[in-house]
């Protein structure tokens, strides 16, 4: 029953992905929290069922990786699987860098209500995919205030996906006490 609904969901996910023609994927990585080859698969399966462009961002310090097309992210997905320690996470330079790609990716303005807006947004798609671990941190706040002070679960369709020691990537179940509410498609 419960691989049943598991199927069920990722058919569920992979049908919302793929009406969305422009996917961009966060992906925060910890060796000691998972193998990548979960995060991997997953990707791949984005990258194959794409109508346009994916997106891959792969925190990474002060200086992440964006692959912006399949043969890029070839590169990426190699060090991904290679990578034996995890990079720090510098919360607030990432949240900062986050917002400046943002407004550049999705051609964000402000709207006359002061909402933030994107050239097409309803063509994009998010899917951030940390640990369970960072799930459960402070880390995941500065991602969450990324995500709500750019308004994108307003704006399109957000998921967020956990991974752990499984060889599967789960939708995450946020914490009922938090002020940022995801899996929302609009």
């Amino acid at each position: 029953m419960i691989k049943r609904i598991c199927i069920i969901f990722s058919l569920l996910v992979l049908s919302i992905v793929s009406y969305a023609q422009n996917q961009f994927v966060y992906v925060r990585y910890n060796p000691k929290h998972g193998n990548a080859s979960a995060i991997v698969r997953t990707i791949d399966n984005m990258m194959r069922n794409a109508q346009g462009q994916v997106v891959v961002f792969i925190s990474r310090a002060s200086s992440p990786i964006i692959a912006n097309n399949e043969s890029e992210w070839e590169d990426v997905r190699a060090g991904l699987l290679r990578m034996q320690t995890a990079y720090e996470y510098y919360a607030e330079d990432e949240s900062h860098y986050l917002n400046n790609y943002f407004s550049k990716l999705f051609a964000e303005s402000v709207d006359r209500d002061l909402h933030l807006k994107g050239h097409a947004d309803k063509s994009w798609f998010c899917t951030f995919i940390i640990s369970d671990a960072m799930l459960n941190s402070e880390e995941f706040e500065s991602l969450a205030e990324a995500i709500s002070v750019n308004e994108l679960a307003r704006r399109m369709s957000v998921d967020v996906m956990t991974y752990n020691e499984s060889q599967r990537l789960s939708s995450a179940e946020i914490v009922s006490n938090t002020m940022f509410k995801f899996n929302i498609s609009e």
